[in-house]
Formats: structure tokens, sequence, C-alpha cells
């Protein structure tokens, strides 16, 4: 795909987003139906400044472009498809991208709204099997909008549009679980996740019309015990939550929950969770009292 090329006057200047427009057609006055887009693209953070989608030493988890990524693009709030989007060459390795593909441009005026989203268009939190790897490829999920500011219909073609910063929609969350005194691992088959509120995400459409909620189950994929479980998690309560952790193992059911949780779009924590026996008391089980008083540590 041939790539424009346009002078960055200063680092401090915003970026802008081309598209070439191309015709079906080889007359100047025949029908555009399609476009190169090629879109400066940053993606936002998960903690404290990070930018690499890998596991550092600290225990952060960032972001960066990597070949394989797509981004796909929509008009007339996400109604409208006009294509998908992949790193150019070169334009990997960083929280920076240039975004390039080729793309309906049917339609496409001065001050309309592009949206974009990446991993996939799919959203749809079901089938997680605990490792960072797939939570990369399939979700990751993260939006950004870019306006139509120019069209140069006399020089190429091209649309200029403003660039795109794509926002996380989910925090990811590190479970490690321990058994009831902390000090051994719990290795187990897999993972069941209940919000008191009833509104963890399983799937929703992309215009957000229709949500489905339930239960977050992660199974390793290989089909081994671990006690290491990454999540991605959507929550659409309004405020703070309650969470449920349970396992069974060794034929032995192990729970625990926390009130007051609020695990935030774009953020990413490491709980260690000490397991409960089911057949423990309550207060084990809680570290509340059946009056709602905090007896742990």
């Amino acid at each position: 795909m041939k790539r424009l090329s346009y002078v960055i006057a200063t680092m401090a200047v915003m970026m802008t987003t081309t598209v070439a427009v191309s015709s079906c057609s080889s007359h100047d006055d025949g029908p555009q139906t399609t476009a190169e887009l090629i879109i400066d693209a940053v993606r936002g953070e998960y903690p404290d400044n990070a930018q690499t989608r890998t596991l550092s030493d600290d225990g952060t988890i960032a972001f960066t472009w990597t070949s394989n990524d797509k981004a796909f693009v929509y008009t007339n709030g996400w109604g409208t498809k006009l294509g998908e989007l992949a790193p150019m060459d070169g334009k990997t390795g960083t929280s920076k991208t240039k975004l390039d593909g080729i793309v309906s441009s049917n339609g496409v005026s001065v001050g309309d709204q592009l949206m974009l989203i990446s991993p996939r268009e799919e959203w749809n939190y079901t089938g997680q099997d605990g490792t960072l790897a797939s939570i990369s490829t399939k979700y990751d999920y993260s939006t950004a909008s870019a306006q139509v500011l120019y069209i140069d219909a006399e020089n190429n073609n091209k649309i200029y549009a403003t660039d795109a910063h794509f926002s996380p929609e989910q925090a990811i969350v590190k479970f490690v679980l321990k058994n009831s005194s902390g000090t051994a691992d719990l290795p187990v088959p897999s993972l069941t996740i209940i919000a008191g509120s009833g509104k963890l995400v399983t799937k929703c459409s992309l215009n957000g019309t229709a949500t489905e909620y339930g239960n977050i189950v992660i199974t390793p994929a290989d089909g081994n015990p671990t006690n290491t479980f990454y999540v991605a998690i959507r929550n659409d309560n309004s405020g703070a939550d309650s969470y449920t952790l349970t396992v069974s193992t060794a034929g032995t059911v192990y729970t625990y929950s926390k009130s007051d949780v609020t695990f935030t779009k774009g953020k990413f924590k490491t709980i260690t969770v000490n397991m409960k026996d089911l057949n423990d008391t309550y207060t084990d089980r809680t570290g509340y009292d059946n009056e709602g008083n905090e007896t742990w540590e």
C-alpha cells in the first residue's frame, strides 16, 4: 500500500490521520469507494506510565503495538464498518504506531467521527485462559475516535483527521491463589469470579446497546492447574462491588469474598488471595463477621 508522507514540524504538534482516497475507476470523476487510511495512534496506559504489554520485574503491565494487532474502523456511532487497519512495518514495539489499511470511503465528510476498536470486533470476555498472552490478543480491548478535519479533493484526494488515542475498556487483574494460611500456593484447574451486583460484563455490542452479564470462568488452555490467573475484568456497576472467587481442587471447594472493591478501566492490580475452605465459618471465608466487622489484616 502506498504510504503518504507528511512533515511533523514539532513533536508537540498533534499528529494527524491521513486518508488517501482511491477509485474503482481510472478516471478522475469515477466513483470513489475505497481509501488508504494511515492513522497515528497512541495507546493509553495501564499502570504508572508503563507502555509495554509485558510483565515487568515490578509487576506492572502496559502496552506495545505488535505486527499482529488490528484496529477496526467505524462511522455513524459504530453503525457502519469502514474496514480494518494494522501497524505499518517498522512501527511496532512501542505504545505509538502508524495504522494502515484500505477502508471504504463512501459518504465520508468533514466533521465525521471515526470510531476505532482493537484488538477484535467481537467484544467478549468469556473463554479466558488466565494468561497475559491471551488477554493481549483477545481481551485487551481499547477504543478511540478521530474526527475528519479536511478533505483535499484537488491533491490526491486526501482526507485529514485528528490522531487516535486508544483507551483501555477493562482492568487487568493478576490473582495469585494461596492456601488459607498463605503459606503455600494453591494450584487449581479453573477459577470462577462472581460480582455481587451482577454487572460483570461477559459480552457487549460495540455501541453499548446490548450487554450480557454473568460470571467469568477462567480455565488454563493447557489443562494444567495453576495458582496464577491474569483476568480482564469489566464491571458496569456504578460504584464499588463485592467479588467472590471460587475454585475446586482435590475434592475440596475453596472460596473467598471481598466487598467494596473497584477495578478501574486501564488499571492493573496484583492480588494475593488466601482461599478458604467452603466448610469454614463465614468469618474465616470473608474476613468479616456477621455484623460486618473486619477481623483480618
